[in-house]
């Protein structure tokens, strides 16, 4: 499920991208992989984001970054960077920096050069 859910996403898809996500949601749950909890929950943030509904977007991330840092795996940088993300959406400039600052230093901690590079160009082209 998670995997037709990506496909969606990267083509627009985004209402048939939601449908998966929240199957493939449900099946963790169901199961109880944390791991996959976390990711679908966020992936379904980034759903609502791109349809404009920001509450909802930051209702989903903040869920999957709860469930991420009690798990310490590396996805809580990309929480970090899409509660970001909404609050840049919003004009919340000094709670988006907070947040993307925050997940620029995990990104840092785990090697993740390509994020550290999307985050950098987000905190400073946009915030400053």
């Amino acid at each position: 499920m998670t995997a037709i859910a990506g496909s969606h996403h990267s083509f627009g898809q985004y209402a048939k991208a939601l449908e998966f996500d929240q199957q493939a949601l449900a099946i963790h749950k169901k199961i109880r992989a944390r791991k996959g909890i976390g990711a679908n929950l966020n992936k379904i943030g980034e759903v609502y984001r791109n349809f404009g509904q920001y509450t909802k977007a930051l209702e989903f991330f903040e869920q999957a970054l709860a469930i991420r840092k009690q798990m310490g795996v590396p996805g809580e940088g990309q929480s970090q960077a899409g509660i970001g993300e909404i609050y840049y959406n919003q004009n919340q400039y000094v709670k988006a920096l907070k947040f993307y600052t925050q997940a620029l230093a995990i990104f840092k901690e785990i090697g993740l050069k390509a994020a550290e590079g999307t985050t950098l160009t987000k905190h400073w082209v946009n915030l400053t």
